[in-house]
Order: structure tokens, then C-alpha cells, then sequence
């Protein structure tokens, strides 16, 4: 999958391609998704297909769960994945500062849906910034997006862009 495949198509409300792009570029393990969506899961998929890499996603919503072939859990304090990248996009979304801080150290890189400071929810990710060397962001006037890692320089990815898309 080409650079301009993945991000085809990309818009505020899917930012987080961006730095999931930069994500799976920079690394070469397992891939996980919490929470399945239109604008991440057929990419990731198809990704990691091309590039021989495993691919895991799971959502709490049954039918969503369904429309894009996720493994359903009811609880996602019974889950422990490890990998390279981990997609953090789950309901509800006050669990999401939870589990980030729970996987920590089990992902390379974790790429965070959802991170203005008002908007979709009071997620509190403020209260998990400080558990992370690097950061780096994608802002537009809807949804944000974040990357961060303890082991890897995602702040290297400052002033890359695609269209109207700006990491910093």
C-alpha cells in the first residue's frame, strides 16, 4: 500500500492516518487497533496484508464489531496485546487513559484518536502525557490526533504533512 493510498481520502474526523502511516513505516511488528472504524481498519488491514505484518483489532460494539470483522470484547481490562503500533480510537472513550497507561510499555508507538483539549469527551489524556518521552500531534479545527513512545523519536515526524495535514 502507497503512502498516498493510505491517506486517501483522509479528513479531520481520520487524521490519526497521518501518524499512523509514520507509525508502521517506522516500525515492524504486530499491529493493534482499539476500536474499528472507516477510517482505520480496511487501511491497517490492508497494510499489514501487503507488508506480512499481524494484524489485530477489537471493538466493544457487537454490530461494529462485525461490520469489520473485529474480535468483539465486553471487557477491555481483559486484554494484554504487545506489538509495534497500537491504534487507542475505543469506547468508551473515558477507558482510553486507562488502557494507554496499561500499554505503555507494551507497544513501540501509540497513536491516540480523539486528543483536543475539548471536543469529543474530556478523555483527561493530560493525566498520561507526562508517561511518554516523545510526543507529537496532528491538530485540526474537529479531532486531534497523538502519537507517543517511550523508545522511539516520533518527534522526528515534526512538519510532515499531507493536504492540510500537519504533524507537530
Amino acid at each position: 500500500m502507497t503512502r498516498d493510498k493510505f491517506l486517501e481520502e483522509m479528513s479531520g474526523d481520520n487524521n490519526h492516518r497521518l501518524l499512523l502511516w509514520e507509525a508502521l513505516e517506522e516500525t515492524k511488528g504486530q499491529v493493534v487497533e482499539y476500536g474499528a472504524g472507516h477510517g482505520s481498519t480496511k487501511y491497517l488491514k490492508q497494510y499489514c496484508k501487503d507488508n506480512k505484518r499481524k494484524f489485530l483489532t477489537f471493538d466493544n460494539g457487537k454490530e461494529w464489531a462485525k461490520i469489520h470483522g473485529s474480535k468483539f470484547v465486553e471487557d477491555w481490562g481483559v486484554l494484554n496485546p504487545t506489538g509495534s503500533v497500537i491504534l487507542i480510537d475505543h469506547a468508551p472513550g473515558e477507558r482510553r487513559v486507562v488502557d494507554i497507561e496499561l500499554l505503555k510499555d507494551n507497544f513501540e508507538i501509540i497513536v491516540i484518536h480523539d486528543t483536543e483539549p475539548i471536543g469529543a469527551g474530556d478523555y483527561k489524556y493530560e493525566t498520561i502525557w507526562h508517561l511518554f518521552k516523545y510526543r507529537v500531534d496532528v491538530k485540526t479545527d474537529g479531532a486531534w490526533a497523538t502519537a507517543v513512545s517511550n523508545t522511539i523519536d516520533v518527534s522526528k515526524w515534526a512538519g510532515k504533512e499531507y493536504k492540510e495535514y500537519k504533524i507537530s
